[in-house]
């Protein structure tokens, strides 16, 4: 995408350079804003300093907006925000001679049901909008010659993880060399085993969970890709284990067949081989299963539980699924 725009505060077109306007509290909630500035203090930049909001399109058909030339901007100071999705901050001034046109605000009617339909497609109501792009696993059946283990989990970590494991889906891992610029040196300086073994510490205090499938969509749909869009350190995640003859199948009838759940008793170490993040993807960068770890001869050893009061949920809706297992338990069927 070589194009931005840049709608004016003002509501009309000044000569000269674009300037950069500081982020403060009475333009966005607070919350937002402190977001933001913590996007910035990641990049390298001091939270206050003065910026340019741009999109990849107009936010209004009635302008006004610059449509300005990306190719004359530093990429140095361009970097997208997690927190606002499709938009990115310039900072720093935008220089006069980027600015390729100009749109004038348009005084004719205009048709509000038009509007209100592109705001909802564009944010995904009213129109199904593409599907998460499918998991595929690192390892399979062949590197192993057995059937393989996963978890889908919905997981909140803390904002110091978040911004490392974005990084490492967005970048990689940090490298000066040249042919890594300009994104080696935005990449995480943590290693993928490092991040692997923080994100393992951050579940139930490094306990994998007891509640396993054969079935990758099953590790999908638990995942819940779509919740864990547009939250800034909340993430949809993929544990792939070793195959462990502690675990069972439980007889849970017809209510959950299509699961190929296999059931680990607590204290069970599970082989974590390979861990994913889902990575929803920016304008430029397209959303994707990430592989965060991948070590099949070194795998990552943590027990399935602490106690032994039962399975582990990371998330409502497998709490809301196995409402029923243990009523029916408690019942004898």
């Amino acid at each position: 995408m070589n194009v931005f725009y840049h709608v004016p505060v003002t509501n009309r077109i000044e000569p000269g350079p674009i300037k950069a306007r500081p982020l403060h509290s009475g333009k966005f909630r607070k919350s937002e804003t402190n977001e933001l500035k913590s996007d910035l203090r990641m990049e390298g930049w001091p939270p206050d300093c003065p910026v340019v909001w741009l999109s990849f399109k107009p936010v209004s058909k009635q302008g006004p907006w610059y449509v300005i030339d990306r190719s004359k901007l530093d990429e140095d100071r361009l970097m997208p925000t997690y927190s606002v999705d499709g938009h990115h901050l310039h900072v720093g001034d935008i220089p006069e001679a980027a600015i390729m046109d100009t749109y004038e605000r348009q005084d004719e009617e205009v048709d509000f049901r038009s509007i209100v339909r592109e705001v909802l497609s564009e944010y995904g109501y009213g129109s199904p909008g593409p599907a998460p792009r499918a998991y595929s696993p690192p390892y399979n059946y062949s590197d192993f010659d057995r059937e393989l283990l996963y978890r889908g989990m919905l997981v909140t970590f803390p904002p110091s993880l978040s911004q490392e494991i974005r990084k490492m889906m967005m970048y990689g891992e940090y490298s000066d060399e040249k042919w890594s610029q300009p994104y080696g040196k935005k990449g995480t300086k943590f290693s993928g085993r490092m991040l692997g073994n923080s994100i393992v510490t951050s579940l139930n205090n490094g306990a994998v969970g007891n509640n396993w499938t054969q079935a990758i969509k099953i590790a999908e749909h638990f995942s819940e890709i779509n919740k864990s869009k547009g939250k800034k350190n909340t993430f949809s995640v993929i544990l792939q284990a070793k195959f462990n003859d502690e675990g069972f199948r439980p007889e849970e009838g017809k209510v959950f067949w299509d699961e190929a759940e296999f059931r680990m008793p607590s204290r069970t170490p599970m082989e974590v081989i390979s861990i994913s993040v889902y990575n929803h993807g920016t304008k430029k960068l397209s959303a994707e299963w990430s592989w965060i770890f991948l070590d099949k001869n070194n795998p990552i050893v943590a027990p399935s539980s602490l106690g032994s009061s039962g399975p582990v949920y990371n998330s409502d809706k497998q709490k809301q699924l196995r409402s029923g297992w243990d009523e029916a338990e408690k019942a004898g069927r």
